[in-house]
């Protein structure tokens, strides 16, 4: 299954308006279905959608700097104690996009020496991993992963670890259109010189009531002006 046709796409991408919308929506059927399970009508000391988020900020927050003080490893294991036989699967950072695109860059750097905006930046594997980690992280107690897609949220975050990646690479994009601007403008310089070489009609051209026009052409007038 390709990534288009995923759940995540087709059920878990909103736009800020949806996701609002659907926050809202579980507000008040939550709130809803209390006044009619207790018979309280008045709901005014619940959580509001707002304060809702704010509280699970809260949590995400204290649950990073206990993973951090743990020093819980990058990969670990996850035990599915539901299946009889146990099954074990181990997550590690090939899952992550941002790891995927950093090896990309890798490979780019190393079998492409001629490239400038490569060879002019500062690459390091291991030092833009780790500082584009901490905003990764950032990340997860935000709504990027319901509004963004996850290699957009891995462009975003290496883009902030790594500032010369934007700006090198903006510049040779920029560099490769002006390549092509000047190419395709030589290529109709040489298509126009050879439309002048083309024959032209030097009987001047006549207007419906008979009556030479001699403006109306600008080659009959060069060639006119030119005879005389």
């Amino acid at each position: 299954m390709s990534y288009k046709g995923s759940t995540q796409v087709k059920s878990w991408i909103f736009t800020k308006q949806e996701l609002e919308q659907q926050r809202n929506s579980v507000n008040n059927a939550f709130c809803e279905s209390l006044k009619a399970a207790s018979g309280v009508s008045d709901t005014s000391n619940l959580v509001t959608p707002y304060e809702e988020q704010q509280l699970l900020f809260h949590y995400k927050k204290m649950i990073m700097q206990i993973g951090q003080q743990m020093n819980l490893p990058d990969a670990v294991y996850i035990l599915l104690e539901e299946i009889s036989d146990g099954s074990q699967s181990q997550a590690g950072n090939e899952s992550l996009p941002l790891y995927g695109l950093l090896l990309d860059i890798n490979d780019l750097v190393a079998g492409n020496q001629h490239s400038k905006w490569l060879n002019s930046s500062t690459f390091t594997f291991e030092t833009i991993y780790e500082a584009a980690k901490k905003f990764v992280l950032k990340s997860v107690v935000t709504d990027c992963c319901f509004l963004y897609h996850p290699y957009q949220i891995a462009l975003a975050c290496l883009d902030l670890a790594w500032p010369p990646f934007s700006k090198l690479l903006i510049k040779s994009k920029k560099d490769e259109k002006k390549t092509k601007k000047s190419s395709s403008s030589s290529g109709s310089n040489k298509k126009q010189k050879t439309d002048k070489q083309s024959p032209v009609n030097l009987s001047s051209p006549t207007t419906t009531d008979g009556n030479s026009n001699t403006t109306s052409d600008p080659m009959a007038v060069d060639v006119q002006t030119t005879t005389q």
